[in-house]
């Protein structure tokens, strides 16, 4: 959360008997492309907008396809895909893709591994009002997702299209991070609110710094340890898409001030 690139994940492995996802999007249409992870499975979803691939999250296997599939245009969705996040049940029977191709939002159900089949329609495609939607994140803690969009806009809505309780609000241009439209990418803290009482929190990026905003959109109130600022630069290429993952990192043992065990 402070920008700098931690490690990369190599998404070009062969993976026969058919492709993995191609990297650059084959269409001459920004915002294509996105990266989901699934929390229940440790895993990371990667999309062009027409081929998807599902990789190890961690350990020794980081990084191996697990499946892949083409989604035909047509399918669902009448153009490639600018935005996807896993949703779980008990939203949905089983475990889905939710997508947009920046103006409907569908759900597919992929193939089991290896995949190379055309996945099965979950959702059926819907409207969402508003601007071109650039990426969507599912939050299961309110049973909706985010999206946002070209304009700078955030807003919520339920599964088939109505708004949610989260509404409609501008994230760029404007302070404190200082973002410029269009967003790229969205992503939600579902470990917010928690017992603490802290609020729902999203993060957000117009592909050179990322912001982290409470509904309504100010500033994440309270620094948690794992983000401790509420805006920062990516210090990477600009990023098209954005995900969310409580993967826990090993920091070694620890000590203790008084020379007992360590906590």
């Amino acid at each position: 959360p402070t920008g700098p690139l931690v490690i990369g994940l190599p998404t070009l492995a062969p993976f026969p008997p058919c492709p993995p996802t191609a990297g650059p999007a084959p269409f001459l249409i920004p915002f294509i492309g996105d990266v989901a992870t699934n929390r229940a499975t440790n895993t990371i979803w990667v999309t062009d907008g027409l081929t998807f691939t599902e990789y190890v999250g961690s350990g020794p296997a980081y990084g191996t396809p697990v499946r892949n599939f083409i989604l035909p245009l047509g399918l669902v969705l009448p153009a490639p895909v600018t935005g996807m996040d896993v949703v779980l049940p008990p939203f949905v029977p089983v475990p889905m893709l939710l997508i947009t191709d920046g103006a409907l939002v569908a759900a597919i159900i992929p193939p089991p591994a290896p995949g190379c089949v055309v996945p099965a329609v979950g959702i059926p495609a819907f409207p969402v009002a508003g601007g071109v939607m650039t990426d969507l994140a599912w939050s299961p803690n309110t049973g909706s997702f985010w999206v946002c969009n070209i304009a700078g806009i955030v807003s919520n809505w339920l599964l088939g299209g109505a708004l949610g309780p989260g509404g409609i609000f501008p994230v760029a241009p404007g302070p404190p991070c200082g973002l410029i439209p269009p967003l790229t990418g969205i992503a939600v803290d579902v470990s917010t609110p928690n017992a603490f009482g802290s609020p729902i929190e999203i993060y957000a990026t117009d592909g050179a710094g990322v912001a982290r905003f409470t509904v309504g959109g100010a500033p994440g109130p309270v620094p948690t340890f794992y983000s401790p600022l509420f805006c920062w630069p990516t210090g990477t290429p600009p990023l098209n898409g954005l995900g969310f993952s409580l993967a826990p990192i090993a920091f070694g043992v620890g000590t203790h001030p008084l020379l007992l065990p360590p906590p």
